[in-house]
């Protein structure tokens, strides 16, 4: 079975909530609950806002996570990206991203925004191989943007 991705449900929501701590916990040791509090409910912070937070499975169940938020009319941030360690590497944080940024395009917008650890050089490499580039740099965080209007590197909405 190929990688399936759909919008996370309540029967789902504390699945995806774990596989994201737990990520996270491998970066960084301990967890403070206090700084995640939008997982606790995932349905009502993210899906119910009209924001879109997606899941993919495989034969071993959900492996990946990712959502979008409009940042304002014209941009995106893509947050709570994650893909189960025993499963990187098969293109999935890829098969993620792309129906993020699909999304994205439907809803009008134009650029994609995202932010990583500075010192996560894996997740910025993987980033940059799919278009995102770096465009500011803080104490331990390093922010990347994409813009969804060039394709082939021609700017689309400049005609």
């Amino acid at each position: 079975m190929s990688l399936q991705i759909r919008p996370v449900d309540t029967s789902t929501q504390e699945k995806a909530k774990e596989l994201i701590l737990q990520g996270l916990e491998e970066h960084f040791g301990l967890i403070d609950p206090t700084l995640n509090s939008d997982l606790d409910e995932i349905v009502v912070n993210y899906i119910q806002k009209g924001h879109i937070f997606l899941i993919g499975c495989d034969k071993e169940g959900l492996v990946c996570t990712g959502a979008l938020v409009r940042e304002d009319q014209t941009a995106g941030r893509i947050v709570r990206m994650s893909v189960r360690s025993d499963r990187r590497r098969r293109g999935y944080g890829k098969k993620m991203l792309e129906k993020l940024e699909s999304a994205a395009i439907q809803r009008g917008m134009e650029t994609l925004i995202l932010e990583t650890n500075k010192d996560w050089t894996g997740s910025i490499h993987f980033y940059q191989s799919i278009g995102f580039i770096p465009y500011h740099t803080d104490d331990t965080r390093i922010h990347m943007k994409k813009n969804l209007c060039l394709r082939d590197g021609v700017d689309h909405n400049a005609y």
